[in-house]
Parts: C-alpha cells; sequence; structure tokens
C-alpha cells in the first residue's frame, strides 16, 4: 500500500469483530487506522484501543470531530 497515509476503517460489532482482529495488524504495517463505527457501543471502541488504532470516531459525532482526528494521526506522522 505504497502511498497511504492513513486507513479509515469502518466496524459494525456484530459481523467484523474477527476479521477486525486479524486484519488491523496488518493493515497497521501501511499506515494509521482510525476506527469509524455508527453503533453506540464501548466495546467498539475498546476493541480498537486493544488492538493500537490510531483513533476512535462514532459517527454521530459530527464531521469536525472526524477532521481534527484525522489532522492530529497525520501531524504525528
Amino acid at each position: 500500500m505504497d502511498g497511504v497515509d492513513l486507513i479509515l476503517l469502518d466496524f459494525y460489532l456484530e459481523d467484523d469483530r474477527e476479521l477486525f482482529q486479524q486484519i488491523v495488524p496488518e493493515l497497521k504495517k501501511a499506515a494509521p487506522v482510525l476506527l469509524c463505527s455508527g453503533v453506540q457501543d464501548e466495546r467498539v471502541s475498546g476493541i480498537g484501543a486493544a488492538l493500537g488504532v490510531a483513533g476512535y470516531w462514532n459517527k454521530g459525532a459530527g464531521h469536525d470531530k472526524l477532521l481534527a482526528l484525522v489532522r492530529s494521526v497525520l501531524d504525528k506522522k
């Protein structure tokens, strides 16, 4: 994945948990991973934190918060 600065990964707890746990470590080798979800469940951010994602954005939080998170992660690169 040459030229990838950031990966935004959408997550749905019921269907994606196992796949997510397998794919995130591989994706992190290429670029920081931001997790997003529309599911209002603390387990989603906890799973992401346990896997070392660069951040978490809940889709209900507004795009301004997503933009701030993206900028923060890219500034650290």
